[in-house]
């Protein structure tokens, strides 16, 4: 339950009609009419909502913990049983409150109560943190591509690092790469979950082998299908598929800045009108670009190299988190 201009979308209501309205309190719960995700909303602050909804709270919360609950009623384990009063043939089925109050529901005591409320709440806070830190970076991140490469029509970046002035030279994509090649047919077979060597495909990852035929940090193009134009990048000893183009910066250009900049390139439009959409490496190299010199060049790769730990880091602990807090939903209450 959140504040009404806090929801992001308008929500139109009648005024006049509020005196019909249900009061919400906070630490009381409001029944969903659907059973979406367990669909007992926990409410922090008072308000109202509609008469539509059901609301409750505990008779006296010297003996019952809203927190305990609020996280007991969205556990995997709650919604699973949740079945045996809902009704509808059709996920998000409504739910028969009558009934539900009625269920019978195992708990600790009170001070027990308190504690697993806690201890989840903090999960909660840590997740939540871990989430804003990566969005906040994955926003500054775009809108620092937006500022440091030159807009259409013009050869200097809106910002640059202190010491730079000159403006950026025009060049071939085939003029700035040691290396500009399709990777190598793979069979499915030779592919498995696990081994030495990551296997990369137009998408990324796919998985591993016990061979590799490149070395070093690369871009990767996706060249055919839906995934003309995606750009990752592997760093080591890999094996490219067919599927992607693996590209190497030359002496006088950096590989880490190659890689922003053939993401910010649109490079999918150079596939064609085709039933199967495909990159041609010769086309690719014909492209033609902006490039600073290479010192500048090293200058924004390693800043959004850094960039992107940091949003990596985000994402790996929010992850972790959230799969330490099912583990403990499904732990924690019988």
């Amino acid at each position: 339950m959140i504040r009404r201009d806090d929801s992001g979308r308008y929500v139109g209501h009648d005024a006049s009609n509020e005196v019909g309205y249900k009061r919400v309190i906070p630490g009381s719960f409001v029944v969903h009419l659907r059973s979406f995700q367990g669909g007992f909303a926990h409410s922090p602050i008072e308000g109202i909502t509609s008469p539509a909804y059901t609301v409750f709270a505990a008779r006296c919360l010297s003996f019952q913990s809203d927190r305990f609950w609020k996280h007991w009623f969205m556990s995997p384990r709650f919604i699973h049983d949740l079945g045996t009063v809902t009704y509808g043939i059709r996920d998000g089925r409504s739910i028969n409150v009558d009934e539900f109050m009625d269920t019978l529901q195992a708990y600790p005591s009170f001070e027990e109560q308190k504690l697993i409320g806690l201890t989840l709440d903090s999960l909660d806070s840590l997740i939540t943190l871990h989430q804003r830190k990566h969005d906040q970076l994955a926003t500054l991140k775009k809108s620092l591509l937006d500022k440091m490469f030159p807009k259409p029509g013009s050869d200097v970046p809106e910002l640059r690092f202190a010491g730079f002035t000159e403006p950026w030279e025009q060049r071939k994509l085939g003029e700035l790469a040691s290396e500009f090649q399709s990777g190598d047919f793979i069979p499915a077979s030779d592919i498995a979950d696990s081994g030495p060597y990551p296997v990369y495909g137009g998408n990324g990852l796919r998985g591993y082998t016990d061979h590799y035929n490149h070395d070093g940090l690369y871009a990767l193009i996706g060249r055919q299908g839906a995934l003309c134009g995606n750009v990752n990048s592997a760093d080591g000893k890999a094996y490219f598929t067919e599927h992607a183009v693996a590209v190497s910066a030359n002496e006088s250009n950096d590989t880490g800045f190659m890689l922003y900049l053939l993401g910010r390139m649109n490079l999918g439009q150079y596939s064609g009108q085709s039933a199967q959409p495909g990159l041609a490496v010769g086309v690719l190299k014909a492209i033609e670009t902006f490039v600073p010199d290479k010192s500048e060049q090293r200058a924004i790769g390693s800043l959004f190299a850094r960039l992107d730990s940091l949003i990596t880091l985000h994402q790996r602990k929010h992850d972790q988190l959230a799969t330490l807090k099912k583990s403990l939903l499904d732990k924690m209450f019988v």
